[in-house]
């Protein structure tokens, strides 16, 4: 075993907590885009909490957020003052960056309200 290690160079490489963290957003990410895909959005929005949870300024995990709430119902119909879920406040961030992107920000901003 040491004879292929010697061979190929193998070494040990420092992990870097740094790099830990990176390489475990997109692990849940990218597993919460395949579960997504899947029609396994409970996981998929379980997948999205645990990357927002190391990557908060993450867009895209937002929106993808978002979408995995709405197919599972998590959101509330009742007033938006009411609802305190992360679900939902997802799907404000989202749709508000998406008008922000699209058109004025004075309409992301009215939405917001």
């Amino acid at each position: 075993m040491n004879f292929l290690k010697k061979l190929f160079g193998v070494q040990d490489a420092p992990t870097d907590p740094k790099q830990e963290e990176e390489k475990n957003f997109e692990m849940f990410k990218y597993d919460g885009v395949r579960a997504l895909q899947q029609h396994q959005f409970e996981y998929a929005a379980k997948c999205f909490d645990h990357a927002l949870e190391l990557n908060a300024d993450d867009l895209e995990c937002r929106d993808y957020l978002s979408r995995a709430c709405i197919a599972t119902g998590a959101l509330p119909r009742n007033n938006r003052a009411e609802s305190k879920s992360s679900c939902r406040s997802m799907a404000l961030v989202s749709r508000s960056t998406a008008l922000a992107a699209s058109s004025s920000p004075w309409q992301a901003l009215a939405y917001m309200k």
